[in-house]
């Protein structure tokens, strides 16, 4: 049997905060981050079965920019501006 460990608790081993109000995705950039480097903090604190885990880019498939349009549009209105934006512009109306 091999070990097994939350993210958050990975995170939470190695006193890496799992968001920030800037970056929602904070813990697993600066774990990705770390363990690129070969911080032995954060390697040791991986399960057994993604210590030899290695990530590669990907090509982009036939919709690629499609998502990434909804992806960059949908992070923008839901952003904190954005829903200011919309409440700004409800308010307007009524």
């Amino acid at each position: 049997m091999g070990a097994l460990a939350s993210h958050r608790a990975v995170l939470r081993g190695l006193g890496i905060p799992e968001s920030t109000e800037d970056d929602p995705l904070y813990g697993t950039h600066t774990l990705a981050e770390r363990v690129a480097n070969n911080d032995p903090s954060a390697v040791r604190a991986l399960p057994l079965a993604t210590r030899k885990l290695t990530i590669t880019t990907t090509q982009p498939g036939e919709n690629s920019a499609i998502h990434s349009g909804v992806a960059l549009a949908l992070r923008d209105v839901y952003s904190e501006q954005g829903i200011a934006r919309m409440l700004v512009d409800a308010a307007g109306v009524a």
